[in-house]
């Protein structure tokens, strides 16, 4: 799976927890770069800190799932656009994110259901 695959790059700073995977914001960045580089959008964006308990969910969240495009490379575009403007305010700060990935053909699968 393309996600998978994805998620992979970034082994070596990524975290697992209840089977979501969780990149630091610093990496976030250039999860969405690799995102473009898959044929990937990202749908949504969670925050998180860590605790020593667990992980605390911050009140910042970006969910693009409302967006309509005529084909699935402008709305790849413009998903991975607005994510990276969501991110770049949050990237000093020390949080955790968490995607959620939309691939072509459930974009695809998506937009049919919608007619």
């Amino acid at each position: 799976m393309t996600i998978e695959r994805l998620y992979r790059q970034f082994h070596d700073f990524a975290f697992e927890s209840a089977d979501e995977v969780y990149l630091p914001v610093g990496a976030a960045e250039s999860a969405v770069d690799a995102a473009d580089d898959y044929d990937v959008a990202i749908l949504g964006i969670e925050i998180f800190r860590r605790t020593p308990t667990g992980l605390l969910p911050q009140p910042e969240i970006a969910d693009f799932s409302n967006l309509h495009a005529d084909s699935w490379e402008a709305y790849r575009q413009r998903c991975n656009e607005l994510a990276r403007q969501f991110l770049r305010p949050l990237t000093n700060l020390t949080v955790w994110v968490n995607f959620v990935f939309v691939e072509p053909q459930e974009w695809s699968d998506r937009a049919s259901s919608r007619k």
